[in-house]
């Protein structure tokens, strides 16, 4: 079989066997072992100043800092609308929003790799 295919056909099919496995391996973790992403201090911190923004900013705003707020904004300069991995918060219950965050994160940087 190998030798019918090209190279670049040939490695195309092992990449994208690879991605298949490696989504596979991710969603066999996010059902075997439940709220894993966003845990801890540090992940329930971010999770929570998504939430807060998706609240407080304007749809597709750009940031959500105002100049009224003066030298020291309370939130981070973030825009939830350009990380794709934040889209799950505005849509889904926070617990499935975060295993879905974590999916789409891992898919936005294999695909980047």
């Amino acid at each position: 079989m190998l030798e019918s295919c090209g190279p670049a056909r040939c490695g195309f099919l092992l990449v994208a066997f690879g991605f298949i496995a490696l989504v596979g391996a991710q969603l066999v973790m996010v059902t075997t072992i439940p709220a894993t992403n966003y845990d801890g201090a540090d992940g329930m911190a971010a999770q929570a100043e998504i939430l807060t923004t998706l609240e407080f900013a304007k749809r597709f705003d750009i940031s959500n800092l105002n100049p009224l707020q003066g030298l020291w904004p309370q939130m981070m300069p973030m825009n939830v609308w350009v990380n794709p991995a934040y889209w799950p918060f505005a849509f889904f219950h926070k617990e499935l929003a975060a295993e879905i965050s974590g999916l789409v994160a891992l898919i936005c940087y294999a695909v980047g790799c």
